[in-house]
């Protein structure tokens, strides 16, 4: 379901790597560009960033300066050189590089999604698919009905935040196929 903070989740572990593991380099992806990084809380970097800032400054790297370090769709460890670098979605995407994790977020809804999961296989032995369903006819469907994936999802009932009466209201404001994509999980009633 939206709004569960699986994007928050795995930006965190990235970080709590990008920090303390030697040798570890992500790439994030989303299908456009603004939505890797636009420099707001809404990209995926602003995401990073915001917990990057709120850290301690005895935890961060040696030598961490912010305005140095986080550029455009990158943030660098200066003590290890460990890197988290972005990319949108394209049909070569991450082949240029190797990693230790990618994150496809989003991933139901990206363009040339089998290209990017083959490449990315030889890119990265860690790749998180993180998505919403949209239907059963992409490439997100088909890894999360493979029995070949470590499938995680986090239904609404969830959240401690939400309830019945909650996901009443949001039945009423939305149609049947937003219902089954951002809150039911249902591939079936989903597809574009």
């Amino acid at each position: 379901s939206r709004d569960m903070g699986v994007s928050w989740m795995v930006l965190g572990w990235i970080v709590h790597h990008w920090l303390f593991d030697p040798s570890f380099n992500a790439l994030i992806g989303s299908r456009k560009e603004d939505l890797v990084d636009n420099f707001q809380p809404d990209s995926l970097f602003g995401k990073v960033a915001y917990i990057v800032q709120r850290l301690p400054s005895w935890i961060l790297p040696n030598g961490f300066a912010y305005e140095k370090h986080r550029t455009f769709m990158k943030l660098v460890n200066p003590e290890t050189g460990n890197t988290i670098q972005g990319e949108s979605a394209n049909r070569d995407f991450s082949r240029q590089g190797r990693y230790t994790v990618i994150l496809l977020d989003e991933f139901a809804f990206w363009e040339f999604a089998d290209s990017v999961w083959t490449a990315t296989a030889d890119s990265a032995p860690i790749r998180f698919p993180v998505s919403t369903p949209r239907g059963k006819n992409n490439k997100f469907a088909d890894l999360r009905f493979s029995g070949q994936t470590n499938v995680v999802s986090l239904h609404w009932t969830l959240h401690p935040h939400k309830d019945q009466e909650w996901y009443e209201r949001e039945k009423s404001r939305r149609n049947t196929r937003e219902v089954a994509q951002e809150l039911d999980i249902d591939y079936e009633a989903s597809g574009s």
